[in-house]
């Protein structure tokens, strides 16, 4: 198997796995950061500041131990979709202040913080995209695939 792909996987798994960790172990922290972001009531600004850490985490597991790696990458996907969408509307407020994206003791700009989520959103789609394309191919001697669609 190509080392990209895992190393891909690992990459991304581990941001989000760290990143959802400390945002669970700095909870008061990252409640506050939710907050200031002024997107909707508390009553949404609570569920998010407590269900968004476990899917970064939920999603860092799956690409860092490879099991349900697509499912993983979806997440990751997904999850990089929002930030990105978020930061991005933040940048237009004319806000570039730290983003609490990886929470108090690593603080980052808007601007950095939304180019990490482009990044992470890349390489989530590809590690997806080939995971995906895996499992629906026969595997070759040397590491590469043969699709099974008789149409490819």
């Amino acid at each position: 198997m190509s080392r990209l792909p895992v190393a891909a996987a690992r990459l991304v798994g581990a941001v989000f796995l760290v990143s959802g960790m400390m945002k669970i172990f700095d909870g008061a922290h990252f409640a506050t950061s939710v907050a200031s972001y002024a997107l909707s009531d508390e009553t949404l600004t609570g569920t998010v500041a407590l269900v968004l850490p476990g899917m970064e985490v939920a999603a860092g597991v799956c690409l860092m131990t490879r099991r349900h790696c697509a499912a993983g990458a979806l997440a990751a996907l997904a999850l990089s979709l929002v930030f990105f969408s978020v930061l991005a509307w933040r940048i237009a407020q004319g806000d570039t202040a730290d983003c609490g994206c990886l929470g108090e003791n690593l603080k980052s700009s808007v601007p950095v913080s939304l180019a990490r989520a482009g990044a992470l959103g890349v390489l989530a789609s590809y590690v997806f995209v080939h995971e995906t394309y895996r499992a629906h191919a026969a595997p070759r001697g040397d590491g590469t695939f043969v699709s099974n669609d008789a149409s490819v």
